[in-house]
């Protein structure tokens, strides 16, 4: 029997604006009576590659299940050739796919329940299912929705903690650069000299016309920016910095490392809620039942523990 496979499972909070009040939960729902068929939701993405939603469906007792993969049509995989006993040298080659079949890059489950999203990726990061609720979204008529969804990081309270005891020294900040980080530092950050600097940054690289599909694949760039505390600094310079930590420990981003006053370090994916699990393997992947499973209970944990409604 193969070893199962040691996988993340992770807990995000989706935020949008709607102008009728609908979760994402009653927003799939809503898309997939209208995009039924697996090819009503495939869609290419800007360097060629296609996200298809394999499933998305609704779950039971609620929610919504999703099996969102991607791959490049045609595409050879490498290949390690079989060598006989003595052989120096090995070589690669690669090998087309099957003649029905493509070769799977990247893959996420997850389960969706109101806007809280349970999931489980391979070879991605939620970045893949956001591009493919958006594009999913805009396909079956709700663009006011589709066109800033996001999946976020809930914050372990204890960090926040440590950070008011010891302060901030220095933090180093991640941000994708496509348009949609403007527009949630537009809509989710604090006025202050820290953000109005990153947001400048960030603008200098970000495409104004940049569209929906080219999201995946700037999705996969990023700018790092470290924000540093100077020794002799104090007052209002440390309260700042000070709240800018407290603000990306508030679930809204996750690439970033802060460091305190007291030398302690905070990473990002330390903080957001998350969990390891064994999974039965399938080739590369898992079973997707298993894993369907194991973020419902997951999920089931999170909410029964009050977490999932901080």
């Amino acid at each position: 029997m193969d070893k199962p496979r040691q996988k993340q499972l992770l807990y995000r909070r989706a935020t949008f604006a709607t102008k009728d009040g609908q979760n994402l939960e009653q927003l799939l729902i809503k898309a997939v009576t209208t995009r039924k068929s697996v090819q009503d939701r495939t869609f290419k993405l800007a360097d060629g590659d296609m996200v298809e939603g394999t499933v998305t469906r609704k779950d039971k007792p609620s929610g919504v299940v999703l099996h969102v993969v991607t791959y490049t049509r045609n595409e050879s995989a490498s290949v390690v050739k079989h060598v006989a006993a003595g052989t120096l040298e090995g070589s690669v080659d690669t090998a087309p796919p099957p003649e029905d079949s493509e070769y799977m890059d990247r893959e996420v489950f997850a389960i969706v329940r109101d806007n809280d999203i349970a999931l489980c990726c391979t070879n991605c990061r939620e970045g893949t299912l956001e591009s493919y609720l958006r594009m999913l979204l805009n396909a079956s008529g709700q663009p006011n929705a589709s066109s800033d969804v996001f999946l976020m990081p809930v914050a372990n309270v204890e960090k926040a903690k440590l950070i008011q005891k010891e302060g901030v020294k220095s933090v180093m900040f991640r941000a994708s650069l496509h348009k949609q980080t403007l527009a949630h530092i537009d809509r989710k950050r604090p006025k202050g000299k820290i953000v109005s600097t990153i947001k400048s940054t960030l603008s200098a690289f970000v495409k104004a016309d940049q569209s929906d599909a080219a999201m995946q694949e700037e999705a996969d760039l990023s700018i790092a920016l470290e924000v540093k505390l100077n020794r002799k600094s104090g007052g209002l310079a440390a309260r700042e910095l000070n709240s800018f930590a407290l603000d990306l420990l508030a679930g809204d981003d996750s690439d970033f490392i802060i460091i305190t006053g007291k030398e302690n370090k905070i990473k990002g994916d330390e903080i957001a809620l998350q969990k390891g699990c064994n999974l039965p393997r399938k080739g590369k992947s898992v079973q997707r039942d298993a894993a369907w499973q194991a973020l419902r209970q997951y999920i089931s944990d999170l909410t029964k523990g009050g977490l999932v409604k901080q």
